[in-house]
């Protein structure tokens, strides 16, 4: 059986119904045929709900706070395996060695994790190290970022007029659109910049020959 741990702050609107902690997701099998299904289960969480079964994780963690329909209000977060941390970032924990994106520093590869306050911090290495990061850290110095001040980015390789180009965006569009501006094509010639995925989570795309 595997389990899937989240870390659920409930604000609900009857304060002995209100939670902050670890809620467990354990998967069954509906029959030895039937779909997989998932049951939530948290010491002291949803007083008075019926434990049930969802095809989601999100559904099955609801149900044990019924009475929340705000979803501010209800906040679910992923904990990582390996630190158990909660993740804030709205795409997967990236491996040590990804591009990310960060708030206000730019592109950044990742270095280590940092558990703070519960929360899965990254430890990162930033391409182009601000002025003001420089004067309060070092020039060098790392920085502690968390998921919800990150985003996720891929590598592209870009080409157009046998020049090559590469750089990381955050969709294929984006990436097209950063392409364009480098090699600047007349419009007419615009659709001869090509854009290839190359990198994904800190691992290199292989593309097989068509």
């Amino acid at each position: 059986m595997n389990i899937h741990k989240y870390f659920v702050r409930a604000e609900h609107p009857q304060p002995e119904l209100r939670f902050r902690g670890m809620v467990e997701v354990r998967e069954e099998q509906a029959g030895p045929t039937g779909p997989v299904l998932f049951r939530a289960m948290a010491p002291g969480a949803g007083v008075g709900a019926p434990v049930r079964s969802f095809q989601t994780h999100d559904a099955a963690i609801r149900d044990l706070f019924p009475g929340i329909d705000d979803p501010k209000k209800l906040i679910i977060l992923p904990v990582h395996e390996a630190t158990g941390g909660a993740w804030s970032g709205n795409y997967p924990v990236p491996r040590i060695g990804a591009v990310i994106l960060a708030t206000g520093l730019g592109l950044a590869t990742v270095l280590d994790y940092k558990v703070v306050d519960g929360y899965l911090g990254l430890t990162v290495r930033l391409h182009n190290q601000p002025e003001q990061h420089i004067r309060r850290n070092g020039r060098g110095a790392s920085a502690l970022v968390f998921g919800a001040e990150t985003r996720q980015v891929f590598g592209y390789v870009c080409l157009y007029n046998g020049k090559r180009h590469e750089l990381y965006a955050e969709s294929h569009y984006t990436a097209g659109q950063a392409a364009e501006a480098h090699f600047k094509p007349p419009k007419s010639k615009r659709h001869m910049v090509s854009v290839m995925l190359a990198e994904k989570d800190g691992q290199t795309v292989v593309h097989a020959p068509s």
